[in-house]
């Protein structure tokens, strides 16, 4: 059971909390309280739900079963406007 992580973007929450691709988590703190991970779609909604600034704690798991402990922050949403275009020449 968990969430494995298996995308990590330079710079995000994942990258700034130094989790690593292959680990579980497996379970989450939120306001003083542990909530278990069963599925990579509950991890999800955790994530979008969770106000920007918001530290979690998480618990991650390895291949060998040994947990490790990570806080992550939810970063703030990127306005849309501060994302570059990517274009590409139209057909003619």
């Amino acid at each position: 059971n968990g969430a494995v992580v298996w995308k990590i973007t330079p710079g995000g929450a994942a990258d700034e909390g130094d989790l690593k691709k292959g680990l579980r988590i497996v379970r989450v703190r939120i306001n003083g309280q542990w909530q278990n991970i069963n599925t990579a779609l509950q991890w999800r909604k955790i994530e979008e739900s969770a106000t920007p600034a918001t530290r979690l704690l998480i618990q991650l798991r390895d291949g060998n079963e040994t947990s490790v402990y990570r806080v992550i922050v939810i970063p703030a949403p990127t306005p849309a406007a501060t994302i570059p275009a990517v274009a590409r020449p139209l057909a003619s």
